[in-house]
């Protein structure tokens, strides 16, 4: 018992919760499960939408609908393998068109939409491929919702963002700049305005503490006798 207590609390180490532990284990075996269950639907959709081309069943408007769907899993398939670093930034450069893929509901609400949009009644694999694709859709928003997942950030991404972070810190300086040279300069203009005021007004005030004036009420200066 005593070793036993030695080993929790000796070392100079922060415990670790044991129920968080699991947690993110339990998270980590969850994004993974997600992640090929992601994969095996959109291959599911590209599959059947290729079947679909082989047969021309659907006609002029199924075929333009299959090249849709196969171009739609394909990035959606490529969002999952994002989950692997080294071919993250190789990967951005495909999807960031659709980079609402790069979210786990996102990636579940269009899950669902190719998934529903697979289904015929003419061809008895669309009735797994959409049964799989929107229960995976549906399944990884709620599981997103529980667990919440890790966010992937690219490092273009994280780039463009420090730029515009920057760039409105240098225009936010900008304006301040020029908000206080406005000030200065409103102050500036109130102070000449009152000197002018005041010198206008000298005569005025003069006459009224008694200095003789000329017939037309201007003032006259007189110069003291030397």
């Amino acid at each position: 018992m005593s070793d036993a207590n030695a080993t929790s609390s000796g070392g100079g180490g922060s415990a670790v919760d044991p129920n968080e532990a699991q947690c993110k284990c339990d998270r980590n075996i969850a994004v993974q499960i997600m992640c090929g269950m992601g994969m095996a639907a959109c291959v599911l959709v590209i599959l059947n939408a290729v079947l679909s081309l082989m047969t021309l069943a659907g006609g002029v408007p199924g075929f333009i609908l299959d090249v849709y769907l196969c171009i739609l899993a394909l990035a959606a398939f490529l969002a999952e393998m994002r989950i692997f670093r080294a071919i993250r930034g190789l990967i951005f450069n495909i999807i960031k068109f659709v980079y609402f893929l790069t979210s786990c509901n996102g990636r579940g609400a269009f899950y669902f939409f190719i998934g529903s949009v697979s289904f015929r009644t003419d061809n008895g694999l669309s009735y797994v491929t959409c049964a799989v694709t929107c229960a995976v859709g549906v399944l990884l928003v709620g599981l997103n919702c529980y667990f919440k997942f890790p966010v992937y950030v690219d490092p273009q991404v994280a780039k463009m963002q420090a730029e515009a972070r920057l760039k409105w810190e240098r225009d936010e300086a900008n304006r301040k700049l020029t908000a206080a040279g406005a000030n200065a300069s409103a102050t500036a203009t109130a102070a000449a305005g009152t000197a002018t005021a005041a010198a206008q007004n000298f005569p005025q005030a003069q006459i009224a503490e008694g200095h003789p004036t000329t017939p037309k009420g201007e003032y006259n200066y007189q110069p003291p006798n030397m």
